[in-house]
């Protein structure tokens, strides 16, 4: 029951001495914004599809005979805004553009590695590839009996 007295509670900011009024004076201190002011709602900017000040338009500095120059940049503007879909002719007209195009598709010739087909012709060129790596392995083995081993003498003395 003591929780009921607690819902009108209001702070209530203590009266500031007369030395920090003095010196806030003094020195033009200016108080920051308060709870209520943060609460405000600023008035939004509903201008931001206007169109760019002359101050804000783009600097243009030609440094190189190749440079775009004032007049090009207008050009071109003017031309994106009345594009009718046709991009190439806007790219050609400025000297130095980029231009970029698809990709042209692979076909099987330019990737030997990748085949398509059933499964069944995989399973047999997996086979025959095993056999083939058998037959090389058996090759290999008869190279090493060849070679010196001591590993394999001590082997066949245990047997004995």
């Amino acid at each position: 029951m003591a929780g009921r007295g607690r819902q009108g509670v209001d702070y209530m900011k203590p009266k500031e001495p007369s030395f920090l009024t003095k010196f806030k004076r003094e020195i033009g201190y200016k108080e920051g914004p308060t709870v209520n002011s943060k609460k405000a709602n600023l008035p939004l900017d509903e201008d931001d599809d206007r169109p760019d000040a002359d101050d804000e338009q783009p600097l243009v500095v030609v440094l190189k005979d190749g440079d775009l120059t004032k007049d090009e940049y207008e050009k071109h503007k003017t031309e994106k805004n009345d594009k009718t879909g046709d991009s190439d002719t806007s790219s050609s007209s400025l000297p130095g553009k980029l231009s970029f195009q698809k990709p042209s598709k692979r076909t099987n010739q330019e990737s030997p590695g990748v085949q398509f087909g059933s499964s069944k012709k995989k399973k047999d060129k997996e086979k025959s590839k095993q056999q083939s790596s058998k037959q090389s392995s058996k090759s290999k083995k008869v190279k090493n009996e060849s070679l010196l081993s001591f590993a394999d003498e001590d082997d066949d003395d245990e047997e004995t």
